[in-house]
C-alpha cells in the first residue's frame, strides 16, 4: 500500500514541481510542496528546527527523524515539506545518500540556477561540508568573474579567525573588500563582525555599538529603577557594605575597585564595581547590590 506521504509527494510534485534545493532556500520559494536537504537541530514537540531556516517545522504525525548519537553531528537529510495553514509541515526524511553527491548537485546549480539563489546554495554548503573540507570547498568557490564580496563575507562567516582567511585576503589584495564587508582586522587574524563584538565585549542596542556589560547594567537597573531607589537610600553602619552604603564607604573598606561599568538612566548614574570577590552595585553613589563573585 502506498503511504499517504508518498502519495502526496507524487501528487503536488506533479503539479508544483520537485527540484531539490537547500534548506536555506526555502524562504524563497513560492510553491506548496519542497524537496530540500537540511540538517536537523532541536525538536520541541512535533516542532523541529532546521539549519538554515529561522522558524521551526512541524513534523507531521508517523514521521520519524532518522537521529545519530547525542555527541554526533546529526545527520544530513533529504526532506520533503508541505506547507498548510500552520506553515511548513516535514512528511519525509531520509539521511542523504554522500555528501559529495550533495555537493555535486548543488555545485551545479551554481552554473544552471537562478543567481539569486546563489548566496543561499553557497551558504549551505560552507554551513553543511565537513570541518576539515571546509578551507578547500571555499577557495574552490571563489570566482574572479562571480560575486566575490558575498564570497568573502561568507568566508568571514565560515573561517573566521583561520589563518586560510587571512593568506587569501593578502594574496588576493582583498584588503579594502573585507573592511567593506565588515571583517575586522585584529592581531593579525581577519575575524567576522560576530567574533569581534565578541572578543572586544560589544553589542549593539537600538541600532548603536555599545559595551556588553554597559549594556547588561542598563538593562538589569532600568525596569525597577524605583525599587533601586528606595534600597539605596537605607541608612547603614559604616563598617559593613549593603544597601545604602556610600561610595566612600565602599572605598574605605575595600579600595578601589578592579573595573568600573557605568550607565546614565534617566537623571541617575547607576555604577558597577568589580573587585576579585564581589560586585557592588551603585545609583547616585549609594549601594543597592552585591553579588559575591565565585
Amino acid at each position: 500500500m502506498i503511504s499517504t506521504a508518498l502519495l502526496t509527494i507524487a501528487i503536488l510534485s506533479t503539479t508544483c514541481g520537485s527540484d531539490l534545493i537547500t534548506a536555506d532556500e526555502l524562504r524563497l520559494t513560492d510553491a506548496s510542496l519542497a524537496h530540500l536537504q537540511g540538517r536537523v537541530g532541536d525538536r520541541i514537540g512535533n516542532a523541529i528546527q532546521i539549519d538554515g531556516i529561522s522558524d521551526p517545522v512541524r513534523v507531521a504525525s508517523r514521521v520519524k527523524i532518522p537521529r545519530r548519537g547525542r555527541r554526533e553531528r546529526p545527520l544530513l537529510l533529504d526532506l520533503w515539506l508541505v506547507r498548510n495553514d500552520q506553515g511548513w509541515s516535514i512528511i519525509q526524511a531520509l539521511p542523504v545518500g554522500s555528501w559529495e553527491q550533495s555537493l555535486a548537485h548543488h555545485r551545479a546549480r551554481l552554473s544552471d540556477g537562478p543567481s539569486d539563489r546563489h548566496g543561499s546554495i553557497l551558504r549551505f554548503l560552507l554551513r553543511e561540508a565537513p570541518l576539515p573540507a571546509r578551507q578547500e570547498l571555499w577557495l574552490a568557490l571563489h570566482s574572479p568573474h562571480g560575486d566575490v564580496s558575498r564570497w568573502l563575507l561568507l568566508g568571514g562567516q565560515f573561517l573566521s579567525g583561520e589563518a586560510i582567511l587571512g593568506e587569501t585576503i593578502e594574496r588576493l589584495g582583498l584588503h579594502a573588500l573585507a573592511l567593506e564587508q565588515q571583517l575586522f582586522l585584529l592581531e593579525g587574524r581577519w575575524l567576522s563582525k560576530t567574533d569581534y563584538y565578541r572578543i572586544q565585549g560589544l553589542v549593539v542596542a537600538d541600532g548603536k555599538v555599545t559595551d556588553s556589560r554597559r549594556e547588561s547594567l542598563t538593562k538589569s537597573t532600568s525596569m525597577k529603577l524605583d525599587k533601586i531607589l528606595a534600597v539605596s537610600r537605607k541608612n547603614t553602619v559604616a563598617k559593613i557594605i549593603r544597601s545604602g552604603s556610600t561610595r566612600k564607604s565602599v572605598v574605605a573598606l575595600h579600595g578601589s575597585p578592579g573595573e568600573v561599568t557605568w550607565v546614565r538612566i534617566q537623571d541617575h548614574l547607576v555604577e558597577e564595581w568589580t573587585y576579585h570577590d564581589q560586585v557592588v552595585r551603585l545609583i547616585d553613589g549609594r549601594v543597592f547590590e552585591i553579588d559575591s563573585i565565585q
